[in-house]
């Protein structure tokens, strides 16, 4: 394929993909349980960093953010009256498979599976017209 389609970033492809990315991520984010709305804020669409290792050229991954320790959570930890470390993580969603999958006593509340369901198609849809479009445009621009 010519370099203005796909260039060593993915070009076209990647972006018309991440265009049908972002409708499932949305969805998502809806369709999330909204008790703080910290799980629904940490959906986010990932780039793989080595798609041809599952025999793709580009690939975006809808997940949620994992979240490291930062020094400042490390500052704000508090001390419990048994002598253990209290980290306190307000902003990271680390228990959403337990609400995607749910557990022995916590019945399955999926957000991630339904949203790629009802919006599969429509995502094709969108990388379709979005890789066309992109096609149109590298195509006029060579011809000049």
């Amino acid at each position: 394929m010519p370099r203005e389609l796909v260039s060593k970033n993915g070009g076209l492809v990647r972006t018309a993909l991440f265009k049908a990315t972002k409708r499932i991520r949305e969805q998502a984010r809806q369709r999330a349980p909204r008790d703080t709305g910290v799980l629904a804020k940490n959906i986010i669409a990932v780039r793989d960093k080595n798609p041809r290792a599952n025999g793709a050229s580009e690939r975006y991954i809808i997940t949620v953010r994992k979240k490291r320790w930062s020094k400042q959570a490390k500052e704000r930890a508090t001390r419990r009256a048994n002598g253990k470390i209290d980290y306190r993580r307000s902003n990271d969603a680390y228990y959403w498979r337990w609400v995607e999958f749910g557990t022995a006593t916590q019945q399955a509340q999926p957000f991630l599976r339904p949203a790629f369901e009802s919006e599969k198609e429509a995502a094709v849809l969108d990388f379709k017209d979005s890789l066309a479009s992109g096609i149109k445009r590298a195509v006029a621009k060579m011809r000049k």
